[in-house]
């Protein structure tokens, strides 16, 4: 996981209009899971946009297993050229308890009546579900602003953002270093929660 997310705060130089031709052969994007699940959903909704704004075919390629390690293992193999994606895009989406909490920061725009868990009394309570694009370490930085700059059209389309904010999901077009700070959030979190529970990996 941590190679992948060096590309986030990687600095590289291209010749002059390599990012540009970008991309010049289909584009792979990696879903470490099962076809038909949310993330898989996401990524089929984006796909077809990022497609037509390239003119390149980008292909959903569903690897699960191993908890999302399997794929995750296989685009952390692959050169660093921008043609492997991984997963879905900037998205943060609310977990729903019906009628009693939503588990996100802040309440879900479809249920704006419904309190959060922590302003039903548990402070600091905050679960969420997010998806966002990865690539292998090394990918040069003019084509992870390509890319980046390709998600961001596509998830903010009215259609996907209608989709997304229908479902109970927060559109978050966040930028590579903002991205790579709130997954590095999300590990120390996620690795006191398990300390303190005394979770074990068998």
């Amino acid at each position: 996981m941590r190679k992948l997310l060096l590309v986030l705060g990687i600095l590289w130089t291209l010749p002059a209009g390599a990012a540009d031709a970008y991309p010049v052969k289909p584009v792979r994007w990696l879903a470490p899971v099962l076809a038909g699940g949310a993330g898989d959903l996401i990524a089929r909704a984006i796909a077809p946009r990022l497609s037509e704004f390239w003119g390149q075919p980008v292909v959903i390629d569903n690897r699960p297993g191993g908890g999302g390690t399997l794929g995750m293992g296989i685009a952390a193999r692959m050169p660093g050229d921008g043609y492997t994606l991984v997963l879905a895009l900037p998205l943060v989406r609310s977990g729903r308890l019906k009628v009693l909490a939503t588990t996100g920061p802040a309440r879900a725009h479809v249920m704006p009546d419904v309190p959060t868990v922590s302003e039903s009394g548990l402070k600091g309570y905050e679960v969420t579900t997010w998806y966002g694009v990865l690539l292998p370490a090394g990918t040069p930085a003019p084509i992870v602003g390509r890319i980046h700059a390709g998600v961001t059209r596509a998830i903010r389309l009215p259609e996907l953002q209608e989709r997304f904010v229908g479902e109970g999901g927060t559109v978050v077009a966040s930028a590579p270093d903002e991205f790579r700070a709130f997954i590095s959030r999300e590990l120390v979190k996620w690795a006191r929660v398990a300390k303190v529970s005394g979770a074990k990996v068998d």
